[in-house]
């Protein structure tokens, strides 16, 4: 019996098993199955949670100070971005869209176009190609973790209760 394995740029997917016989030395196809595997989806499309924990989130409640608010909230567009970070970005860039500023943008410049001492000053790299803001408030912040986890399809976690005490 011969196996063939298809590559995984095929739309094939799967294996074909074919079994020959030899006859006067020439190869003859007596039978073949093909047997399909089943399609995955891509590790970060897998069992999106329902619930995203954001560290952002956890910053400004106060529950995590390992982290400021902005360190997180890079933290977090990173973690929802996923494998595709220029699609995820992309989608999210015109929904941060400001009167006179990009929050959201592909040059660092861009970001802040009316004052360049604050594009190099006040914004970070997200990934390569995309560049955020730094000078937002805390509530901004939150409003734009909103709307990441609504393009990722997740909610942001509810607040956990503490133990003891208010």
């Amino acid at each position: 019996m011969l196996n063939i394995a298809y590559p995984q740029t095929s739309p094939l997917r799967g294996n074909l098993y074919l079994n020959i016989e030899f006859d006067n030395g020439l190869p003859q196809v007596v039978s073949s199955e093909f047997r399909q595997e089943t399609p995955e989806a891509p590790p970060d499309e897998q069992a999106i949670p329902r619930y995203f924990n954001s560290r952002l989130l956890a910053a400004v409640r106060g529950t995590d100070r390992s982290t400021s608010a902005i360190d997180a909230l890079v933290l977090d567009l990173r973690s929802l971005a996923g494998r595709s970070p220029d699609l995820f970005f992309s989608a999210l860039a015109p929904k941060l869209m400001g009167r006179e500023r990009c929050h959201l943008a592909r040059q660092r410049i861009d970001v802040y176009p009316l004052r360049p001492d604050l594009a190099l000053n006040h914004s970070v790299k997200l990934v390569d190609g995309w560049y955020l803001g730094t000078n937002i408030k805390n509530d901004q912040k939150i409003h734009f973790l909103k709307i990441a986890c609504e393009i990722r399809g997740v909610k942001p976690a509810p607040a956990q209760k503490s133990a003891g005490g208010c």
